[in-house]
């Protein structure tokens, strides 16, 4: 619920410098990280560019040491390799959705993960309001 207008919001989103946890406090996904055991998946074809992609997630990480491992692990699995990725802050970091199935079956420390908010396709009123609620955080 948005504490300024009192509607319920559509979902849990992203905006640039804040992160809202899907779901609230416990429902953060418990995940592996252990890499590609299957020598026989073929390697992605990643897009260049994150704004390429049309849906993004958010993956926040409990502590820079997580979010680390997490880089790390997008360098060395073949899978991953190449996948644009945009550390934002705040132990987060903003990758395409169609990555969402690879990356939770390799990660093994807990994180939240949350749709991102593309504010081109925002009315005026929702990103002033949405940026006063991220200001107030």
């Amino acid at each position: 619920m948005s504490s300024k207008t009192g509607k319920k919001s559509k979902g849990a989103k992203y905006v640039p410098k804040a992160v809202e946890h899907a779901g609230g406090a416990g429902t953060a996904q418990r995940v592996k990280f252990f890499g590609s055991q299957n020598a026989n998946t073929p390697k992605a074809s990643w897009k260049p560019n994150l704004s390429a992609y049309r849906e993004k997630l958010a993956f926040k990480f409990s502590s820079q040491v997580d979010m680390n491992a997490f880089i790390d692990l997008v360098w060395s699995d073949q899978d991953l390799h190449g996948m644009p990725h945009v550390p934002v802050g705040d132990n987060t970091v903003i990758v395409p959705a169609v990555a969402r199935t690879q990356i939770t079956s390799r990660v093994s420390v807990k994180c939240s993960i949350t749709s991102v908010l593309d504010p081109r396709t925002l009315a005026p009123y929702e990103f002033a309001e949405l940026c006063k609620e991220r200001d107030t955080v």
